[in-house]
């Protein structure tokens, strides 16, 4: 589970949690809220947890639409890099074919109990 607090420069702050399980090897699923989620691979590249988007979903129960990333926002792209036990650097994007970047936020991040 994620739960994840952005305060921004102009004091302004944001909120939103998430559920991660495992799908696969090298596979995951984010589930997002409302239903929605996404199917990420995950590697490491560079020395850094690098996530790209599989495609989205949405849920009811046991019934499963599978979405194509081009039908919502778009294709996500996720790079995750250590700065301390505690600290790492992290930036998502989403990036459509036809409407370029939809949804982007990038910062420091520090893990709490």
């Amino acid at each position: 589970h994620w739960q994840r607090f952005m305060t921004y420069p102009d004091a302004k702050s944001d909120y939103f949690g998430s559920e991660m399980r495992y799908l696969a090897e090298h596979e995951l699923i984010e589930h997002i809220g409302f239903g929605f989620g996404l199917r990420l691979i995950v590697e490491v590249k560079d020395g850094d947890l690098l996530y790209r988007s599989n495609g989205h979903f949405w849920q009811y129960g046991k019934f499963v639409l599978t979405l194509p990333d081009w039908l919502l926002l778009g294709s996500a792209t996720i790079r995750e890099h250590a700065l301390s036990e505690q600290e790492f650097y992290l930036d998502f994007r989403i990036q459509h074919p036809w409407w370029g970047e939809t949804y982007s936020y990038r910062g420091n991040f520090r893990y709490t109990e």
